[in-house]
């Protein structure tokens, strides 16, 4: 009499894979990183005033562009392609990570105190409102691109005194996501550079 060969093995091969897949899942490590202030080198030409800024200057919260709000780190393989990093992550929301760079960035240019992050000081009178949009933060090939939309205005008035878009690309230093990091910090301290000279002109007396 004929009789089928045993399926346990097969079903123990199959539930062995399924383990190896499932440990193979669970080692993959998620990867943090950070921007962090970087102070420029000033131009030469660019003339900022050596006796510090004295105008009480608002950062509110920075605007991201819809492929940025993921804490996943975006990187571009081609001007056509986006792809969100599953494992390669901000350590923080971007937009509180960008607004706290470009703050850093202003006290250090501006020689100043007087900048804060939104909601700033509770009893604090400001003078100016910087307001920035973020519409690319990410590398394409072998460069690092930032491109964004701000404003400064006139808190006690209400009244808009500057309006402008800021675009940089720059070569990344090294490959992989410490690379990223590294050139989106100086693509922001770039920016913060042009903002510090607005503010400049803008918040004298």
């Amino acid at each position: 009499m004929n009789r089928s060969l045993p399926c346990q093995p097969l079903w123990t091969l199959l539930l062995l894979g399924l383990l190896l897949a499932g440990c193979a899942a669970g080692s993959a490590k998620l990867s943090f990183y950070s921007l962090y202030p970087s102070h420029p080198s000033i131009p030469a030409g660019v003339r900022l005033e050596q006796q510090g800024y004295s105008s009480q200057t608002l950062i509110m919260p920075v605007q991201l562009a819809p492929q940025l709000q993921h804490l996943g780190i975006v990187s571009r393989p081609s001007p056509a392609t986006t792809r969100i990093s599953p494992l390669s992550r901000w350590s923080g929301p971007l937009d509180e990570q960008f607004a706290g760079v470009i703050a850093a960035n202003l006290k250090a240019l501006l020689r100043s105190p007087h900048i804060s992050i939104y909601p700033g000081p509770r009893y604090g009178r400001q003078r100016l409102m910087v307001e920035i949009r973020l519409d690319s933060f990410s590398p394409l090939r072998d460069q690092f691109n930032l491109e964004a939309s701000w404003t400064i205005s006139d808190v006690p008035s209400r009244r808009q005194l500057k309006q402008t878009s800021s675009s940089y690309t720059i070569p990344l230093s090294q490959p992989g996501y410490e690379g990223y990091a590294a050139a989106g910090s100086a693509t922001a301290g770039l920016l913060s550079l042009e903002i510090a000279q607005a503010l400049q002109t803008l918040g004298q007396p």
